[in-house]
């Protein structure tokens, strides 16, 4: 049996929105037509549509509201005006033809919900005032959302929505707290220039018996130019498109470039917020985008060795895996070359009068690793004047490979633990 409660992670049935009284609300003059975007759409319907929806949504304002969604420049007086007779009767004869089995409009609160629906064509909502809370968990977005400019005086709600189409909140206002957990963008999202007053979850809810589904960007990351984000934004757990190296057309530059640009805009946000986990996320997937831009070069090869080895300078794991491999692989080189030499006196120049054990050999691969520290000429000094050639040129590279990756293993930890 399916759960269908608005937290689970498996979607419902989904209804059709021109059943939907809110949507009959958002489109009293008419739909906008089938091959409708946001660069191709009927302009004067839209603006009938805008007129008719804040109009009605204006009743539940007081005056100062209205008069500062206006010098805020979020509406226009026009807009904002009482309904004439003449259009309250447009209301209503939309919603008697249209949805008969919805309550009358008149008992309606500001609260839109279109959760659970199917949007067949582009929704059209520049300018548009949401005064009370706004529902759209769980709908389908087939051919495109454009809230550009749009006011969302109260929640916003997108949990689970999936946006097929081009999806644009430039300019938004968002007052209230946002939910986007569970959405899937398919194509372009764009928030550039939008305003993020309260928090907004992108990351999904930590929860003891289920795990929610993160939101997905499916195409590019979403553009955040010029954006004010509020302070408890996290982007945690959120699913990336797959990086333009793994696209083999020809547009994958192109597509590098303008993914490392949104990175860089994401970085800087979080950076303004203090959130070094979600900052260094974006530095590390702005990388990986320099280095599809810079294929083939110097400088992109040892970017891919640094994100194989530290993640980025993030993983402190890897680097402290190598070392102790390192150690290891040190420690079975130079005891089994010791041997040979001890037993058989074939290795390097020097036959050794003594045998260095089993022990010995672990203490000088470790010395080696270490070998800023100096133990080895400490400790082992009458060891080392009779190694062998093998075991010479190992202890040199583990002193040089153990120099590197302690480094990455401190850039690590500094960076995963915040120490300044």
């Amino acid at each position: 049996m399916t759960d269908e409660t608005p937290d689970s992670p498996e979607k419902p049935e989904l209804k059709d929105a021109r059943q939907n009284p809110w949507y009959v609300l958002m489109t009293v003059a008419g739909e906008q037509p089938a091959d409708a975007s946001w660069f191709h759409y009927d302009e004067y319907l839209h603006a009938q549509n805008r007129r008719y929806f804040n109009g009605w949504m204006a009743q539940s304002l007081s005056e100062a509201e209205k008069q500062n969604l206006i010098e805020a420049k979020c509406a226009t007086a026009a807009d904002l005006a009482e309904l004439e007779d003449h259009e309250v009767a447009a209301i209503e004869k939309a919603f008697t033809d249209r949805c008969p089995q919805a309550e009358p409009i008149t008992s309606m609160q500001p609260h839109c919900d279109l959760t659970n629906s199917k949007i067949t064509r582009g929704l059209i909502c520049r300018g548009f005032v949401f005064s009370g809370d706004a529902h759209f968990s769980h709908t389908t977005f087939l051919r495109g959302a454009f809230f550009q400019g749009t006011t969302f005086s109260g929640i916003a709600d997108f949990q689970a929505a999936t946006f097929s189409g081009l999806v644009f909140f430039q300019g938004t206002i968002f007052s209230h707290f946002v939910f986007f957990q569970g959405a899937t963008f398919s194509n372009v999202a764009d928030f550039s220039d939008a305003k993020f007053k309260s928090q907004t979850l992108f990351s999904p809810f930590r929860r003891p018996d289920k795990a929610d589904k993160p939101v997905c960007f499916e195409h590019e990351p979403p553009r955040f130019f010029n954006a004010e984000l509020h302070e408890d934004t996290s982007f945690t757990k959120v699913r990336w498109p797959p990086m333009p190296c793994d696209d083999a057309t020809k547009e994958r530059e192109n597509r590098a470039s303008r993914h490392r640009r949104s990175y860089e805009r994401l970085k800087l946000l979080m950076d303004e917020k203090k959130n070094v986990a979600d900052e260094h996320l974006f530095h590390r997937r702005e990388l990986m985008c320099k280095e599809v831009e810079e294929e083939g070069t110097p400088t992109a090869y040892a970017s891919r060795a640094f994100g194989w080895l530290c993640d980025y300078g993030w993983d402190p794991v890897r680097p402290g895996q190598l070392l102790l491999g390192l150690v290891t692989f040190g420690w079975a080189t130079i005891f089994c070359a010791e041997w040979f030499d001890y037993n058989l006196g074939t290795w390097g120049e020097h036959q050794t009068s003594e045998y260095l054990g089993f022990w010995q050999s672990g203490a000088l691969s470790v010395s080696n690793v270490f070998g800023f520290l100096g133990l080895s000429r400490t400790f082992l000094a009458d060891e080392i004047k009779t190694l062998t050639t093998v075991s010479e040129v190992v202890s040199a590279s583990q002193t040089v490979f153990g120099l590197v990756l302690f480094f990455l293993l401190g850039l690590a930890l500094r960076n995963r633990f915040r120490l300044k």
